[in-house]
C-alpha cells in the first residue's frame, strides 16, 4: 500500500476520527484514477458506484434541471471528498461533479468501482456500499 494514500486518507476532514488501522484498511483498498481539466466523474442521476476524495486541485459540483442551464452548487478543493451519502443511503448520484483544473487529482477506495487511468490531472477515491466499514472502536465511539 502507498503512503501517499494513507497521508491523503489522513488530510481529508471526513475521516479524521478513524484510528491509523481504519485508515491505513480504507487506503489500500483505494484506487486512484486521474481525470484532466473538464473531464466529469460522475453524473447526477448515475448510479452511485462510490465517494470520492479530491487529492489534488479542484471539482465543480452543479445541477442541471430540464431547462439545461447548469446551476453550480459547490467548488470543492483538495483536500476533501464529495458523494458521501449516496454509498449509504443507495440513491444515485444528486449532482454532477467535473474536475475543474488540469492536475487536480483524486483518489478511488474501492477497486473496480471505476476504471483507472495513468493519464490527466485528477484522481478520486470511491468507497463502494459492498464494502465493510471498519468495526467500532471504543476510543472513537466515546466522543
Amino acid at each position: 500500500m502507498s503512503v501517499h494514500k494513507v497521508v491523503i486518507f489522513q488530510q481529508v476532514p471526513l475521516f479524521a476520527g478513524l484510528a491509523p488501522w481504519e485508515i491505513e484498511s480504507l487506503a489500500a483498498r483505494a484506487m486512484e484514477k486521474r481525470y484532466p481539466a473538464g473531464q466529469v466523474l460522475f453524473r447526477e442521476g448515475e448510479p452511485c458506484s462510490g465517494l470520492f476524495l479530491i487529492a489534488q486541485g479542484s471539482v465543480k459540483i452543479y445541477k442541471t434541471p430540464g431547462t439545461g442551464r447548469e446551476i453550480m452548487l459547490a467548488i470543492e478543493a483538495a483536500p476533501s471528498s464529495v458523494a458521501e451519502v449516496p454509498p449509504f443511503d443507495g440513491e444515485p448520484y444528486p449532482a454532477t461533479v467535473n474536475a475543474v483544473d488540469a492536475g487536480a487529482q483524486t483518489r478511488d477506495p474501492a477497486p473496480g468501482s471505476r476504471g483507472s487511468s495513468a493519464r490527466g490531472g485528477h484522481r478520486a477515491v470511491t468507497g463502494r456500499r459492498d464494502l465493510p466499514l471498519p468495526a467500532p472502536t471504543p476510543a472513537r465511539d466515546a466522543r
